[in-house]
């Protein structure tokens, strides 16, 4: 059996450090804006705009503020005015379960790299996804939460207190999010960052499958957050996400049976079809 240690003769990335929301589970934020709106009997439209123009979540995501503090702060600068119940209701509802596939892409690729979470949360979220994530956490040697750190992605000091840990260089690990920002500041400590969605990819997929081909439209991960009943391809639910980084490849979030494919086949093509 190849150890970690081992892993990847093929690849200089030794570890993964995947971000939490829209990568590892869903998280939709629009479903707050919704629910606020309704309790606030105001047109979605504005609550959003006034979501959009938020800054304080950054000081509760970095521990600075609790969800209360929170409450108060966008109800008195951004005019929302809802009861704190109806308020934490509405910010508990973005976070939703773990994405399809994704528990099986883990339990993969744990065999051959070292896996890392670092997510700009706040505490009240962490109370949610943590008992929802136990199974598929078990797998990562730690999880960042911004929260508990005092910085957030993508303040360069929060990359460097996760290589210190992990003992690597930012070379031999590779970043993975759904934010171009925080990949940027990723690849800008030499990290291999990589942001959810790249179109059209040929992949080699470190699952010991060369010459994999599979084709992902622009707007594939979407399909997954919005919860699309459309097809893609000859499967019937899932949507395959792939990236791409420097000497190391590999599958975001996939379906279980295309999973199974990439155990099964050396060589496995998929179209994905547009997605409207």
């Amino acid at each position: 059996m190849t150890s970690k240690s081992d892993a990847g003769t093929n690849s200089k990335i030794k570890a993964v450090v995947f971000d939490l929301g829209n990568v590892l589970i869903e998280a939709d934020e629009a479903k707050a804006v919704s629910s606020w709106a309704a309790a606030a009997s105001l047109p979605a439209e504005r609550v959003e705009r006034i979501y959009g123009a938020d800054t304080h979540y950054k000081a509760m995501e970095c521990g600075q503020i609790d969800i209360a503090q929170y409450h108060k702060l966008l109800s008195n600068d951004a005019g929302l005015e809802i009861s704190f119940d109806d308020f934490l209701a509405g910010w508990n509802s973005i976070i939703g379960p773990v994405l399809p596939g994704v528990a099986e892409m883990v339990t993969e690729l744990e065999k051959t790299v070292r896996l890392v979470c670092l997510t700009n949360t706040s505490e009240v979220h962490a109370d949610i996804w943590r008992p929802g994530c136990g199974e598929l956490l078990k797998d990562f040697g730690r999880v960042f939460c911004s929260y508990e750190m005092g910085i957030r992605k993508p303040d360069p000091a929060s990359f460097v207190a996760v290589l210190d840990w992990l003992g690597l260089p930012a070379g031999a690990v590779a970043f993975v999010d759904d934010r171009a920002e925080n990949v940027e500041a990723a690849n800008k400590l030499g990290l291999a960052g990589v942001a959810v969605g790249i179109v059209d990819i040929v992949v080699n997929a470190i699952l010991g499958v060369t010459e994999l081909a599979l084709a992902a439209t622009a707007t594939a991960v979407s399909v997954i957050r919005l919860k699309t009943k459309k097809t893609l391809a000859s499967t019937a639910a899932g949507v395959s996400a792939l990236v791409d980084i420097p000497t190391f490849r590999i599958v975001l979030a996939t379906t279980a049976a295309a999973i199974a494919g990439l155990l099964k086949k050396a060589k496995l093509g998929l179209a994905a079809s547009s997605v409207g």
